[in-house]
């Protein structure tokens, strides 16, 4: 029996978690929904955290933290800065505009797959 296909991957995810979500995780991780699934996977691609829909909020930061991407699982909550992980150099104001645009892209995803 084959796997179903993702409907969302976002690559290259710096991932943290913490009051501010300033406890790295994974610098260049993985976001995936699949099958009613939302997947965290650290830079080695091991499952960080994993969960139903159901079980997952997504919200986009505003102002200087709109790059991040707030997530949910049960009880935990994790920071993503999709698409801007492995880029060192990029932080601050830049990191915002690199990784804006794959937030909206998973609550976009997130949204459509609750529907």
């Amino acid at each position: 029996m084959t796997q179903p296909a993702p409907s969302y991957v976002g690559e290259r995810v710096q991932i943290g978690t913490g009051k501010a979500g300033m406890k790295p995780l994974a610098q260049s991780g993985r976001v995936v929904l699949v099958d009613g699934t939302l997947q965290l996977f650290d830079s080695q691609q091991k499952v960080l955290d994993e969960g139903p829909l159901d079980a997952v909020t997504v919200a986009r930061g505003k102002g200087l933290t709109a790059g991040i991407t707030w997530v949910t699982i049960g009880e935990k909550r994790y920071s993503l800065a999709i698409g801007a992980g492995g880029k060192m150099l990029f932080t601050g104001i830049l990191r915002v505009f690199i990784s804006a645009g794959g937030g909206k892209k998973l609550l976009a995803a997130v949204e459509a797959a609750k529907a």
